[in-house]
């Protein structure tokens, strides 16, 4: 009793730094806005260098999310996000002090492999100790805090002091999360490395991830012409840094408000007719900027499109994401994918051994990896995908040794040792982190069920 309440207080102490790091992180981001009619002025920014500027985070996070996804299995979460945390005042320092569209653009890159390794990592850890969505929810609800506080504050520090200021103050503000970060302890430091091409595969065979991705990037978009156009506008109109900021944070209200109320509608109303209905209003919130550009009509267009957005981005969830079936497809993709991956280890390992084997079966077990009958059927449990390949080759040839040696006696080892130096270091690695293979649960991932 006393051991599981000493973890839970470990994993509310992690939950609670990384959601501070989501926090700090959207505060980071939603100050560039309202500063950047500042630093257009200021640096005689070019409409194209404009966009460059606020663009250069995200194409730095979209570079960097696929390695950062490898690199989280190999070396762990906390280091990774202790990484962010580290970034994300360098980034602002080079920000507050840059002295031209170099410096600016240097000090969004690093703002963006901040950003790419919070949010590649952070869902994870926050919905890891059987928090589930809850704990997701959680660190999304720091992130619309964040959007709410950041344009106000840049806003009207940018007013009094300048916008260096406003870059500076932040980072020192953020500079704590470093020590959080070192201090916390997370349980889901060792998760298993995902791959690229299982993302691939899932997407192509999977049409409900494909469809989520392709929302994701709508919204994608849509944000980042809303993000670079709506500033520079305002600021056109006659409104100050302070006054765009006030105006930014409206729209994270509407949009926090907007996604709350969508959670209450029933499961059986929400189908892909609502996402295709809603994706239709968010992009004809775009006709409203069309037909002027006044400071009531972008605010509207603000207004009308957070909630727009909101509303895609909840229904998405439940969609695509957190039911019976979202859980049951990501299982199957999981058993597909490891019989596809066992079955090639077998036909290779078993020439090499010179041995025939009848199938391959792939189940899930609690008790073992893999098992050999007497006939010569092998089974395999679909868990081992999520262990690194030398793992899972090694529990094949293992029970393809048994073909030729039924029993654990020392001729078993010896042939063993003989196809496969070094197996003892797969074999420790099972143990030490079977138990959280056993533990994955698609479907405690996706609606927040303790596993």
């Amino acid at each position: 009793m006393f051991h599981s309440l000493h973890r839970r207080i470990h994993a509310d102490r992690a939950l609670f730094a990384v959601s501070a790091l989501a926090l700090a992180n959207a505060v980071a981001d939603a100050a560039l806005l309202p500063v950047l009619p500042t630093l257009q002025d200021r640096f005689s920014l070019s409409g194209a260098q404009t966009g460059a500027l606020l663009s250069a985070a995200t194409i730095v996070t979209l570079a960097a999310s696929v390695p950062i996804g490898l690199f989280a299995g190999r070396i762990g979460s906390r280091r990774l996000l202790l990484a962010s945390a580290a970034l994300l005042p360098v980034s602002l320092l080079v920000q507050g002090l840059a002295t031209g569209l170099v410096m600016l653009m240097a000090g969004r890159a690093l703002f963006g492999l901040s950003f790419g390794i919070l949010w590649t990592v952070a869902p994870a850890a926050a919905a890891g100790s059987g928090r589930g969505a809850a704990g997701t929810g959680r660190l999304i609800a720091a992130a619309g805090a964040g959007w709410l506080i950041g344009p106000v504050f840049s806003g009207i520090v940018t007013d009094v002091w300048g916008y260096r200021a406003a870059f500076l103050g932040i980072a020192v503000l953020t500079l704590p999360l470093v020590y959080v970060l070192a201090r916390a302890h997370s349980e889901e430091d060792c998760a298993p490395a995902g791959r690229l091409r299982h993302a691939i595969s899932a997407a192509r065979n999977e049409h409900a991830l494909g469809g989520a991705m392709l929302v994701a990037a709508l919204l994608g978009a849509m944000t980042g012409v809303s993000g670079l156009l709506v500033p520079l506008v305002l600021a056109g109109n006659g409104l100050s840094a302070g006054g765009i900021g006030a105006v930014i944070a409206l729209t994270a209200v509407i949009f926090t408000a907007s996604g709350a109320m969508c959670t209450r509608i029933p499961s059986v109303r929400v189908d892909v007719r609502l996402v295709g209905a809603t994706a239709a209003v968010l992009g004809a919130t775009f006709l409203i900027p069309i037909v002027s550009f006044s400071t009531f009509a972008v605010i509207c267009f603000l207004v009308f499109s957070a909630g727009a957005r909101a509303v895609l981005s909840t229904v998405v969830l439940i969609v695509f994401g957190p039911d019976e079936q979202a859980a049951s497809a990501v299982e199957r993709w999981y058993r597909r994918e490891a019989r596809a991956r066992v079955s090639e280890v077998a036909r290779r390992e078993a020439e090499r051994l010179g041995c025939e084997y009848r199938g391959v079966a792939i189940r899930d077990p609690r008790t073992r990896w893999g098992s050999c009958s007497r006939r010569g059927n092998l089974s395999f449990s679909w868990r081992l995908l999520l262990a690194p390949d030398e793992v899972l080759e090694y529990v094949v040839v293992h029970e393809l040794c048994h073909i030729r040696e039924p029993s654990h006696q020392k001729p078993f080892w010896r042939l063993l040792e003989s196809v496969r130096p070094g197996w003892q270091g797969q074999a420790r690695w099972l143990r030490e982190h079977g138990e959280e293979l056993h533990d994955y649960r698609p479907a405690a991932a996706l609606d927040g069920r303790r596993a």
